[in-house]
């Protein structure tokens, strides 16, 4: 399973092989928005550059 979303005709976040892969999100999301999402939700999150 495959999943996307878009905001604006811009995807922010990819999710392939779903829910056996991690998400991948854009890096125009700033990194505070994705630790209180992480800790909402008490996940883990690593950049990758």
């Amino acid at each position: 399973m495959f999943i996307a979303v878009s905001h604006n005709s811009e995807q922010i976040l990819e999710w392939f092989d779903a829910p056996g892969d991690p998400l991948t999100v854009s890096l125009k999301i700033p990194e505070s928005k994705i630790q209180k999402f992480c800790a909402l939700t008490g996940v883990n999150y690593m950049k990758k550059e």
